[in-house]
């Protein structure tokens, strides 16, 4: 029976704590002038809501540890897929990005320059890229 009470009490207080810290982070996060507050917030809601529910659970005496094992795989295969879709996605922006640093580190605006058949001249270095005019 204390177990049961304790498990109740657990995961009670997990709901109380992730409404506070959801509307916390909302606050900040709104303040800060972040556009995606809300979605943050009710991130962190369901984490903690999720612990809590685990901890209250085993608490009270069930053994929930295979079901803990496969959610957690599940969601380390989602990240790894989201993971995967951000580095494919970004790929060019990379590039880009390293293409203008070694671009600042050797050229200037005015600069002619020759790639190939192609001729052009800087018009502008940006963070992420390189404008130039060609002629061929």
């Amino acid at each position: 029976m204390p177990g049961l009470i304790s498990g109740l009490i657990i995961i009670l207080g997990g709901f109380l704590l992730s409404n506070f810290a959801k509307a916390t982070i909302s606050s900040a996060a709104d303040k800060a002038g972040m556009t995606q507050s809300a979605g943050m917030a009710r991130a962190v809601q369901i984490v903690i809501i999720f612990s809590a529910i685990i901890i209250g659970v085993e608490q009270i005496g069930l053994n929930i540890g295979f079901l803990s094992n496969v959610i957690v795989a599940s969601i380390a295969i989602l990240l790894a897929g989201a993971v995967l879709a951000f580095s494919l996605g970004a790929k060019n922006m990379a590039a880009n990005i390293i293409g203008a640093q070694y671009t600042r580190k050797y050229c200037r605006v005015g600069d002619k320059i020759k790639i190939g058949d192609i001729e052009g001249e800087i018009i502008e270095l940006a963070q992420a890229l390189s404008m130039s005019s060609v002629s061929r």
